[in-house]
């Protein structure tokens, strides 16, 4: 999703120009990777914390969701998200 020196892609990016739109890159400017971040836990209940610390991984390609995201969790699983 970078631009790349090519003339014939008059300054724009290879899947801009195979699909005729611009892409969303909103999802990969979010958080670096491995950065810190909080999700919700609908598991946990009073009188636990249900916001939780994880790890951001990154973006869930195979999910449906395009803001859905891979979250290290603090015992090493990893999950989906769609908001953290």
């Amino acid at each position: 999703m970078t631009v790349l020196n090519i003339p014939q892609l008059d300054g724009r990016v290879p899947e801009e120009q195979v699909q005729g739109h611009t892409p969303d890159i909103s999802p990969y400017i979010q958080f670096d990777f491995y950065e810190a971040v909080y999700y919700w836990d609908p598991v946990l209940g009073f009188p636990d914390e249900r916001k939780r610390l994880g790890r951001w991984l990154g973006i869930a390609e195979s999910c449906t969701d395009i803001m859905a995201c891979y979250v290290l969790k603090e015992n090493g699983e990893v999950i989906v998200l769609k908001s953290v």
